[in-house]
């Protein structure tokens, strides 16, 4: 009785095991699709902290060059103080609002990219064969050009 009951438990969990992955199949363009969209988010991402990192840096860059400039008289000389002060933070605001641009660019081509719907055989879906992606493969076989280790 124990054996029968065993192998009514193994066939029943087979059973659904079986209906779970039943649905892969026609949904693996949906997993396709969102495996490359999160591809390209991450290259954007990644091109945006880069920029951002740039950007910070010369910001260092220059507010010791505006220290310097403060002390380069030797004394104290409130107008060339004030005058390196206002350039460092004129360069500042550039780059906050080359921060705030890309920030902006940055999300709306990920919303262009998750709103992208590609039917197999259209028009958009052979530009992305062209183009070189697969989509006929997985995504740990593609190779990308700029794969960075983690």
């Amino acid at each position: 009785m124990a054996k029968e009951q065993s192998q009514l438990d193994r066939t029943e969990t087979a059973r659904k095991t079986r209906a779970l992955f039943t649905g892969i199949g026609p949904a693996s363009g949906q997993v396709e699709q969102l495996l490359e969209m999160q591809c390209c988010m991450l290259k954007e991402a990644r091109l945006f902290t880069l920029h951002w990192f740039e950007r910070r840096q010369k910001a260092t860059e220059a507010a010791v060059e505006a220290l310097h400039k403060m002390k380069a008289t030797g004394s104290v000389d409130p107008a060339a103080a004030m005058q390196a002060m206002a350039d460092w933070q004129r360069g500042s605001f550039e780059r906050m609002t080359a921060d705030l641009m890309e920030w902006t660019a940055l999300c709306m081509r990920g919303v262009d990219a998750s709103t992208t719907v590609r039917l197999p055989g259209s028009a958009v879906d052979k530009d992305a064969k062209d183009a070189g992606t697969s989509r006929g493969k997985p995504a740990s076989s593609r190779k990308s050009s700029d794969a960075m280790p983690v």
